[in-house]
């Protein structure tokens, strides 16, 4: 379903022509609020890139991300809300 969020990344579904396809940057065209930051705990995660920062590694911490990277390891089960 378009501009809904992927439930595995939290990530915005969006739809693609087949043209569209080879430009688009999912860790980068799909984020949502860039804005905002989200105080979490992580419990132990591995090294990401996500619009074209590098968040991590973490083991038993708690940040603040920017919103993206922090729904990103919530979805994953790798964090929770503080």
């Amino acid at each position: 379903m378009p501009d809904t969020l992927h439930g595995k990344t939290g990530f915005r579904v969006v739809p693609l022509t087949v043209d569209q396809l080879y430009d688009f940057k999912p860790l980068e065209d799909a984020l949502i609020a860039k804005d905002e930051t989200v105080k979490i705990k992580i419990k132990n995660a591995k090294t990401i890139r996500i619009g074209g920062e590098t968040y991590g590694p973490y083991v038993e911490e708690t940040v603040n991300l920017p919103f993206a990277p922090a729904l990103f390891f919530l979805c994953k089960g790798k964090a929770s809300p503080v």
